[in-house]
Order: structure tokens, then sequence, then C-alpha cells
């Protein structure tokens, strides 16, 4: 059976609350964008994998796809999922309206959109969590390790509050008001992991009672989500960013830029999204325009997860 052309689009995302503790089986909160990478696929005559994106393109035997590189996650995502019995082969098309600069949840959005697409393709539906679980495991064997949060929001969208064991997905349609910075540089997420838990290896109960306080706050985010409290929420971000500090994730120019929203007006809260010592910081409220304004990425959350269609060709 040859695949059926589609489209599949899936959101980038932020993480709010959580970070690093959501690791160790605590609860996180992510955040879906209004900025999205889509995926096409078609079916082609010649049995080749054909992959066109702005990392790479290339054309590739299906028995020897790249296991290494800028397309590793989704030469993972076709091993895993494309149906080598199929006759032909598969083209893939792959575009992104991620800011280019910054992470912002880009490897999770393509996994999402691919492992979604290609079970489009094939005829297959799944749910939601299926969807997430499935795409974890993509994450997770490129990468190595991965918590599967800004999977999750890629798929639901809105605000999720996410734990890994024993499992939780729950959505929030609200959209609070956040503004979005970059520091300017960015460290690997596998990185600051490794330096995080070297940390925690040599004082244990210390860092596990920091990441029991950040699940703690996550929790309580929940009912500011469902209430729609941004005061509460700004508090709790404010919080969390001082907990982010206590495990060595912050640096001097996140300190600057957390010091300069901690002083602006009409700013709940501010703290690092995503595993800290570089990428962004997100500050919720009504930032003014001139508060770091050449360090802007102009991002808004969204209630829209993954997404998709069949072609008519």
């Amino acid at each position: 059976m040859r695949i059926k052309p589609v489209s599949s689009s899936a959101p980038g995302s932020l993480m709010l609350m959580g970070e690093h503790a959501v690791l160790r089986n605590h609860l996180a909160i992510c955040a879906a964008i209004d900025h999205r990478l889509t995926v096409e696929l078609h079916p082609i005559q010649e049995r080749v994998c054909v992959i066109d994106s702005t990392l790479q393109k290339g054309s590739f035997v299906f028995e020897a796809l790249p296991e290494t590189g800028p397309l590793h996650f989704v030469t993972q995502c076709i091993r895993e999922r494309f149906d080598l019995a199929n006759e032909g082969g598969l083209k893939v098309h792959i575009r992104s309206g991620l800011p280019t600069t910054v992470g912002l949840g880009s490897s999770a959005a393509v996994v999402v959109a691919l492992m979604h697409g290609l079970a489009l393709a094939q005829g297959r539906t799944e749910d939601l969590k299926s969807l997430q679980q499935a795409s974890l495991a993509v994450i997770q064997a490129v990468q190595g390790r991965g918590s599967g949060a800004d999977v999750a929001a890629s798929v639901a969208g809105g605000c999720v509050a996410y734990r890994i064991e024993p499992f939780a997905m729950r959505r929030y349609a609200a959209v609070p008001p956040l503004t979005v910075f970059y520091s300017g540089a960015k460290r690997p997420t596998v990185e600051v992991v490794a330096e995080v838990d070297a940390r925690a290896a040599l004082e244990p109960d210390h860092y596990e009672a920091l990441f029991a306080e950040m699940d703690a706050l996550s929790v309580t985010a929940e009912s500011a989500l469902e209430g729609e409290d941004w005061v509460q929420l700004g508090l709790l971000m404010t919080k969390g960013q001082r907990l982010m500090a206590a495990i060595g994730v912050s640096n001097d120019r996140l300190r600057e830029m957390l010091e300069a929203l901690g002083r602006a007006e009409g700013v709940f809260g501010a703290k690092i999204s995503g595993s800290g010592l570089g990428d962004c910081v997100v500050a919720l409220g009504q930032t003014p325009g001139d508060v770091l304004r050449e360090d802007r990425v102009y991002v808004q959350l969204s209630p829209n997860g993954v997404s998709g269609e069949v072609l008519c060709v």
C-alpha cells in the first residue's frame, strides 16, 4: 500500500516550570507557542527517502538512513514509523516557522509533526498520549535522555502539566501573556543536564529537596492556570527562578536580564525557560517595549497542538 500525501504541523514550545525536576518524575509546566514546524510527505516511485530541509538535503536508501548529523531526529522517525513493505519511496519536505537562532522546542516539534504525519500517511490514527509516547521514544533514542515535556506541549497545545511517571498530560487552554527574550547564547541541553546530574550526585538529599520544591510550584501553577490568575503564576515563576539558580543553571547574563525584568512595570514574574546556562528567559505580564528591546523574541503562547491533513494532488 502506497502512502497518502499529507501535511502535518506541530508548534514549538517553552518551559514555564519544573525544568530538570521533570527528569526525576516531578511535575512540569510547558506551553505551545504560535510558531510552527510543518512537514509534507509525498510518495515517490524510486525506493529512496528524499529529505528537503533547511538543515540538510539528501537522498538516502532506507536501509542506510543517517544515524548522526542534522537529520538524526528525522531519520529516526522514519525508521520507527515508515512501513518498509510499502512500494516506492518517500519525499519529506520540512518548513520551519521557528526562530532560527533559538531552540524553542524545535526538535520536539519536528518529531511530533513527522510521527503524526507518517501515521496519517499510512491511514493510522492514534490518541494524543500514544503520539506523545511514540515521539518521546524517538527523542530518547537519539539523545539518550529526554523528559518529553516539550513533546507534550507540541502534541496537545496550550499549557500542559506533564509528568513522566506516573504519566500525566493535562492541558489548559489558557494562554498567559508572556514575553520571550534570548540571552544571546545557548548551551546544549544534554551538557547542562549532565552538569546538574554531577552536582546532584554530590549532594543528593539537597538537590532532591530542590526538585521537590519545583514539583510543588508546578502543582500550584495548575490552579493558577485554571483560574487564569496571572499575578499568582508570576509569583510562582519568580520562586521557580530562585530554584533554577540554586541548582546552578543561571549565569551573569541571565541574572542581568532577570533583574531588568524584575524592575519593569507590568511584569508579574520572570524566569529561565529551558535547561539554563543560556537560551531564553520568559516574563509574565505586559513587558514595556523598551525593556530588553534588542533581546526580544516575537512569539506568543498558542492553544493549538499538532494537526494534519491528507493533501489533494
